[in-house]
């Protein structure tokens, strides 16, 4: 794979290399396979690619320590672990 779950992706760019001895042993249906394991799309969401919720909640704790906002409350959400942010808790 070149590219990262929700990386961004340019028109008719490689996604997925394949070495030399699997290319003899490629056929259609693998192809097509691989092919499948692939979705692009328009919009990133926070279930498709977990690392944009992580980036979104760095962002907001970063904003809300600013001193227009000062939310020192907002800033500690943004900095709790993961598994915390994932579960509802």
């Amino acid at each position: 794979m070149t590219a990262r779950l929700g990386d961004f992706v340019f028109l008719n760019a490689p996604l997925a290399w394949v070495d030399d001895e699997m290319a003899g042993e490629m056929d259609a249906d693998l192809a097509q396979d691989l092919r499948a394991c692939i979705k692009v799309g328009d919009v990133r969401s926070f279930d498709q690619a977990p690392r944009l919720g992580m980036i979104a909640m760095s962002e907001i704790g970063t904003k809300a320590l600013s001193p227009g906002n000062n939310d020192p409350g907002a800033a500690i959400a943004g900095i709790r672990p993961p598994s915390c942010a994932s579960d509802g808790s």
